[in-house]
């Protein structure tokens, strides 16, 4: 799977340049990726109306097709998640994904139960850098749910991410979210990943999960190992509270030959210096 960034042109409102949008789904859809999630973190979604959500969706449907899977990114607020299973009902998206609040077991069952009445196939989101865990008990009751498809984790916690794919690993798919243990998390044996160079480098993030899946540890290990290399330059905005992983992806995307850009304000690209060292490492460390 790959999160999809949201180019934008460099005019004083920053518009979003769907060429742009659309060149980079057709190099993706080239580099085997099989699901594309809009308006996720990646996409900056923070910043885009609901109307050019929906144009972004439009590009992407009208490109992938039917040869890809489309997965929208969404709320559990009512009148966004009503207005999310209409989108899919048409055609525009082929399944939602979605945190819900954290809370209680019971509070957390009502969400679920909430959203499953729409009939509508949905991935439960998980991100404990962003929001409280989701009581495990409740996870374990998931597969309760008709039309939860998916579990998506994006958390450090591979103990945890390890039970998950044990308790769900056999009824949903489960995705691995997080980069930094990606390759820990590729050995709980997870359906698929979603980490954010798979923007920029699909065959990279591909070859790692194909070494960890057939064994071959020494290879995934020094995949690993370059993954690092490229993850260290993005913590010294991460230790700021930055989205460091936006910025970082757009500017590698544009090394890449794709459509990366800027962030829209106020967040910042990175800075002259940033992008050379940003291009030595890829460079080094093979990973475009």
């Amino acid at each position: 799977m790959a999160a999809l960034t949201t180019p934008f042109h460099r005019d004083t409102h920053q518009t979003i340049d769907f060429d742009g949008v659309e060149a980079n789904a057709v190099a993706l859809a080239d580099s085997q990726v099989s699901a594309f999630v809009v308006g996720g973190t990646m996409a900056e979604p923070f910043s885009l109306s609901w109307d050019e959500l929906v144009q972004s969706l439009e590009v992407i449907r009208g490109t992938v097709g039917d040869s890809g899977v489309v997965v929208l990114g969404t709320e559990s607020r009512p009148e966004t998640w009503r207005a999310s299973c209409k989108l899919v009902r048409d055609g525009m998206a082929d399944a939602l994904m979605v945190k819900p609040s954290a809370g209680s077991v019971d509070e957390v069952l009502n969400e679920l139960r909430m959203l499953n009445a729409d009939h509508t196939p949905f991935i439960v989101y998980e991100n404990p850098s962003i929001a409280d865990a989701i009581d495990i008990l409740a996870i374990g009751r998931v597969p309760e749910f008709e039309y939860v498809i998916g579990y998506k984790y994006a958390g450090q916690d591979m103990v945890r991410f390890s039970y998950i794919v044990d308790i769900l690993g056999s009824e949903l798919a489960v995705i691995a979210g997080a980069e930094d243990p990606l390759y820990f998390a590729l050995a709980a044996g997870p359906a698929g990943c979603m980490p954010a160079t798979a923007a920029f480098a699909p065959g990279f993030i591909k070859q790692l999960s194909d070494a960890v899946e057939a064994g071959d540890l020494e290879t995934a290990r020094d995949l690993n190992r370059r993954l690092m290399a490229y993850r260290r330059l993005l913590q010294p905005r991460s230790s700021r509270g930055e989205l460091a992983f936006i910025p970082y992806t757009k500017a590698a995307m544009d090394l890449a030959g794709l459509v990366g850009g800027d962030p829209r304000h106020p967040m910042t690209p990175l800075s002259d210096e940033e992008r050379r060292e940003l291009e030595i490492v890829l460079e080094r460390n093979s990973i475009l």
